[in-house]
């Protein structure tokens, strides 16, 4: 198997995380603009990109989505049972310990898995022309709706120790209503209207279609300026590599396990597709969510000990993520198929 293709999917990813760190670290841009830019983001492009990806997906897809709402929810039971393991065997007690089994039990599962399915594609086409384009976007928007009302609720609870009650806006956000939406669209087959040029349909959806077209590199720019707010003093004085550890313990190499041997057992032998097994790879494949550090900052509470958490797993991935790939091609065959 040729590895560059893989080598270019990473060096697609890491330059513009970089250039957000760059940005914020040393240039110019004070925080009031990547806030504004993050909020842009967040409440207008992410919605508008999974809306227009997930209306435009096919109908037929549906059938499989409720894999992934009950993938959400044992993915998310799995990380925290491993944590829970991991960190009784280093004895790590109190907050450190609720705080870690948070970072194991939810990742990224929006950010990244959005990524590289765009990205990917580019330098590795053949998984486009096996999974879609529109299938993996769909599940991953399945994904994410337990997901992120886990995480809002049972996660900002562990990290924060905040125990009041949970706003809905905080979970029911605006990427949230936009994969909500591309689901209404999908159900009541959109498509034909907003394909026909005849309409002024076409031209709207064309214009929301340009502007999502550019959310992913903007996603990955405003990655890194947080990643580089992250505040990481006394790291070492305070024992969190205590924690960093079981946490990179469970989520780079027991879920990563976890998910080869459902591969095994029970996802080749039931044949799921490339697209249903690109998505279950890539939510048992990343880092702990970034929301942690929005929830920390939002309590007052644990900020230092989220940061160095999430700086010194991000830094991981980041290594580990060509290796991934090119573990889950072969072992797959997709690249051969």
């Amino acid at each position: 198997m040729n590895v560059l293709p893989v080598v270019y999917t990473v060096l697609q990813i890491f330059p513009l995380i970089a250039m957000g760190v760059l940005i914020r670290k040393h240039g110019s841009f004070g925080a009031s603009f990547f806030r504004n830019l993050s909020r842009f983001v967040v409440r207008i492009a992410i919605p508008l990109y999974v809306f227009t990806r997930i209306s435009m997906a096919d109908v037929k897809e549906l059938s499989t989505g409720w894999i992934f709402i009950a993938a959400s929810a044992a993915v998310t039971f799995t990380g925290f049972s491993l944590g829970w393991a991991a960190f009784s065997l280093f004895r790590v007690k109190g907050m450190n310990r609720k705080a870690g089994l948070a970072c194991s039990a939810f990742g990224n599962s929006g950010y990244f898995a959005i990524s590289l399915t765009e990205i990917a594609p580019v330098s590795l086409p053949f998984l486009a022309e096996r999974m879609g384009f529109g299938a993996p976007l769909l599940y991953i928007g399945a994904y994410l709706i337990i997901h992120n009302i886990l995480l809002w609720t049972f996660g900002n609870y562990m990290i924060t120790g905040r125990s009041g009650s949970i706003r809905l806006k905080e979970f029911l956000n605006p990427p949230l209503i936009g994969i909500l939406a591309g689901f209404t669209a999908l159900v009541l087959n959109v498509s034909p209207v907003v394909g026909n040029q005849e309409l002024p349909w076409f031209y709207l959806f064309n214009a929301l279609e340009a502007l999502a077209d550019i959310t992913m590199p903007l996603v990955l720019v405003c990655l890194g300026s947080m990643i580089a707010d992250l505040n990481i003093r006394e790291t070492l004085a305070k024992g969190i590599l205590r924690v960093l550890f079981p946490v990179s313990l469970v989520r780079f190499v027991l879920l990563p396990g976890v998910f080869y041997l459902c591969y095994f057992l029970l996802f080749k032998p039931l044949g799921f597709s490339p697209a249903i097994l690109w998505v279950l790879f890539l939510e048992t494949h990343t880092p702990p969510a970034l929301n942690f550090s929005v929830m920390t900052v939002q309590a007052g509470a644990n900020e230092e000990l989220s940061s160095s958490i999430l700086l010194g797993t991000y830094t991981i991935y980041l290594f580990l993520l060509p290796a991934y790939l090119l573990l889950f091609l072969f072992i797959t065959g997709i690249v051969g198929s």
